[in-house]
């Protein structure tokens, strides 16, 4: 039997979801972007921090298209904030999503938010 916090958590993902998808005009991955989870999941209603940090030390020199960044030593910072929705899904906030190109120089790319 599925309490009725448990349900209106699942309820608030799918919604939550659902707007996400609704809203996007193209669904794809972040440029140079890696994570590494420990198949640890929040308890419900606990936030968390976990912080992604990338460096890439050698790769394209030029961008592969219009728009693309050059690869070597490119730093991307994003803290995740976190709250668990239940026993197995997690809601993130990827705020923000920082890069540091190879002149030194610091972009600020946004925001994102995402479900495990």
């Amino acid at each position: 039997m599925v309490s009725v916090s448990n349900a209106l958590l699942r309820v608030t993902a799918g919604v939550v979801v659902a707007i996400g998808v609704a809203c996007s005009r193209q669904v794809r991955a972040a440029d140079e972007e890696i994570q590494v989870y420990l198949h640890e999941i929040n308890q419900p209603r606990q936030p968390a921090l976990d912080l992604h940090v990338n460096a890439v030390t050698s790769g394209l020199a030029a961008p592969a298209y219009s728009g693309g960044k050059s690869s070597p030593h490119r730093v991307r910072i994003t803290p995740e904030f976190s709250y668990g929705l239940s026993d197995h899904f997690e809601l993130g906030v990827y705020l923000p999503r920082a890069t540091i190109d190879n002149t030194g120089q610091l972009r600020v790319d946004g925001w994102k938010v995402g479900m495990k």
